[in-house]
């Protein structure tokens, strides 16, 4: 920290020094510093304020100017600056004031002769006859006192035309306009000094208000010596309430505009009272007057509107800049308002349905159904376009705007052609026909309902009088409605499908097919012929047989209409009866008739079939007699051929035996 105190002191301290004329006043680079103090009866600029709280300062006045040939060196010793710095510098300073200064380095600006140059910053040597001690101590020096004469240096930064005349030119670097050689040079001094912290105080901050010390503005007040100091007010910018100036808790007094801090206060001082002066918000006001009568409804306000949300009315007389710009913001958005767009949002949404209708795509009627909804080729008008042709030369002038200007451009002003635009496209949307929904499936099963018949169906009298009645609540053929209401003829089809659906036909009868069944189950084969009974007894049962398997083989399940299938049912069951007719049955004995009867049959049967062997024989032999009386025919061969082995039997009993094979023969 010490590094960069030191600096600051070293940059604040090269503008101790510069060259003056002797009535102009001293220039110095910190000509626009803002904060001052009145100290040891002078008037200072604050440099800087150190990190530490020390406050360097720089006289306002130069304290003493010297003039001197530039053939020879300057005696500082005997010159008017040594005075001033030894005496009326340092004596100016009270005891407390002399405490507080700490010590500072001190350097010039001076021009080499010999060189004809200017050399900035550097430090007087040891040579240079100074004031005591005192002073030397505050100044950074071991003594000011000495004779010694400084032979080098000649302590100047601008120069004179002749020894007699003032210095042309000071500028802030310390450079003269002026720099060729003359005999006479001026110098000035300034001095630079730190005050210990402590030992000053800043006047309170307040809007509006400033103080002075001697007449001179200060922003610090010292609290090594009393301070009396003034408060002035901008009073063109602020008003004064109710001043009120205090000192801690303890109010000050003024004493002729003047208020006194005592010195060695600590206390902090405060000012209360003072108001900023409104701002002239005559042009604002007027303005915004003006604003009030745009009519909104017509005009697009967005620029205005944000003009007007600017917040100037809390604006003080030194921010009028800024409610003067406001009122110009205002003023000039007025100037530049423009109408609002044409409601367009209904011609827009007619636009866009006039182009959905002339593309027509199918669409999702219900469920099961897309379909084109509305009807193109009908007539649109007098001459006999249709609505397609119609719908294209509309969006063809409105859409691309080849014959009017773009409705889509216009402005509120002109709201009358966007209406007018918008009645006609929404004038054809009103005329154009949708598609026809279709009825044919709710008449096709009102047709079947209507035709039930009752010689067939149980119920048809009951099914046709409920359908008659949803007919009348709702006859979709002479409603002849748009297909947006298929969904609901096609519920309505659905109500007389349930309807059909409950038909009840009449049943086919197979009651007698039964019975003939039954008693057909019963018969069996010989039951009704033997092998002596007549020819054609087989063939009979045979087709019995086929009409009774016939019967029951019957698929019934095709067999369900009394009026469609009875007569079919009815053929097959008097087949089966004639079938069953035909059979001459056979009376079979009963268990007792057989134990007590068949004995005397059998006995009787082998009488009768003995008898009918024998002449069965007889017949044989009535035939063959003359080929055996002529020996071509042996008589027993003759029963082989008959073939009966009961018979063959029976004639070798009587004797008639099969001829003698004769040995063959041998050859010799």
């Amino acid at each position: 920290m010490q590094t960069s105190k030191s600096v600051k002191r070293l940059i604040a301290a090269v503008l101790t020094v510069v060259m003056v004329l002797t009535a102009i006043p001293f220039s110095f680079a910190a000509e626009d510093a803002k904060e001052t103090i009145f100290f040891g009866g002078l008037s200072w600029d604050v440099i800087t304020k150190e990190d530490d709280g020390d406050l360097v300062i720089i006289t306002t006045d130069v304290l003493a100017k010297a003039a001197f040939n530039t053939a020879a060196p300057m005696n500082f010793a005997t010159s008017t600056l040594y005075k001033t710095l030894n005496t009326d510098f340092y004596n100016a300073f009270s005891d407390a004031e002399k405490a507080a200064i700490t010590p500072t380095t001190i350097t010039y600006d001076y021009w080499d002769a010999t060189a004809k140059t200017k050399v900035t910053g550097a430090t007087l040597s040891a040579n240079v006859v100074l004031p005591d001690a005192a002073m030397a101590a505050s100044l950074g020096k071991a003594t000011l006192a000495g004779t010694t004469t400084n032979t080098n240096y000649y302590l100047a930064s601008a120069r004179a035309n002749t020894a007699t005349d003032a210095v042309v030119a000071i500028v802030k670097n310390g450079v003269a306009s002026n720099a060729s050689g003359t005999s006479k040079t001026a110098t000035g001094y300034r001095a630079v000094i730190t005050l210990k912290a402590g030992s000053f105080a800043q006047f309170p901050v307040v809007d509006g208000v400033s103080y002075t010390v001697n007449d001179k503005p200060v922003t610090y007040y010292t609290t090594t010596s009393a301070t009396s100091f003034k408060v002035v007010v901008d009073t063109e910018n602020f008003v004064v309430e109710e001043l009120a100036v205090a000192l801690g808790t303890e109010a000050l007094t003024a004493v002729d505009g003047a208020y006194t801090i005592p010195a060695g206060s600590v206390a902090e001082l405060s000012l209360t009272g003072i108001k900023a002066q409104p701002a002239d918000f005559t042009a604002y006001d007027a303005a915004v007057a003006q604003a009030a009568e745009v009519n909104r409804d017509l005009c697009e306000t967005s620029d205005l509107d944000a003009a007007l949300a600017v917040d100037v009315r809390a604006c003080t007389k030194l921010e009028q800049d800024k409610v003067d710009a406001a009122t110009a913001a205002i003023l000039d958005a007025i100037a530049n308002l423009k109408y609002k767009p044409a409601d367009t949002e209904a011609y827009l949404k007619a636009l866009e349905q006039l182009r959905v209708i002339y593309a027509n795509e199918p669409v999702q009627i219900t469920d099961t159904l897309t379909a084109k909804l509305y009807n193109l080729n009908a007539q649109a008008n007098e001459i006999g376009d249709n609505f397609e042709n119609l719908i294209y030369m509309t969006l063809r002038d409105y859409e691309d705007g080849k014959n009017i200007t773009p409705i889509s451009t216009l402005t509120i002003d002109k709201q009358d052609e966007v209406d007018a635009a918008t009645a006609e496209i929404e004038d054809i949307i009103s005329r154009v026909p949708l598609m026809r929904a279709s009825t044919a499936a709710w008449s096709s099963v009102l047709s079947q309902i209507r035709n039930l018949s009752p010689t067939r169906y149980s119920n048809a009298v009951e099914l046709i009088a409920e359908a008659n009645a949803l007919v009348a609540e709702n006859n979709y053929v002479a409603l002849n409605l748009d297909i947006t209401h298929q969904a609901e003829i096609d519920a309505a089809t659905a109500q007389l499908q349930a309807i059909f659906a409950r038909a009840e036909s009449i049943k086919s009868d197979f009651s007698a097919l039964d019975a003939a069944i039954e008693k057909a189950n019963t018969y069996t084969a010989d039951n009704f012929y033997t092998e002596e009974e007549m020819a054609g007894a087989q063939d009979a049962w045979d087709y019995f047989v086929k009409q009774r398997d016939a019967a029951i083989a019957l698929d019934r399940t095709q067999y369900t209409s009394f009026a469609d299938n009875q007569g079919s049912i009815d053929e097959k069951t008097t087949a089966l009866v004639k079938a069953m007719e035909a059979l001459e049955p056979f009376e079979r004995l009963t268990e007792m008739e057989e134990e007590f009867i068949n004995p005397t049959k059998d006995f009787f049967t082998e009488i009768m079939d003995f008898f009918g062997m024998v002449s069965g024989l007889l017949v044989a032999l009535a035939g063959i007699l003359p080929l055996v009386i002529i020996g071509e025919l042996v008589l027993y061969d003759v029963f082989v051929m008959i073939g009966d082995e009961d018979l063959l039997a029976f004639v070798e009993k009587i004797g008639i035996k099969p001829p003698v094979e004769e040995e063959p023969v041998p050859e010799a």
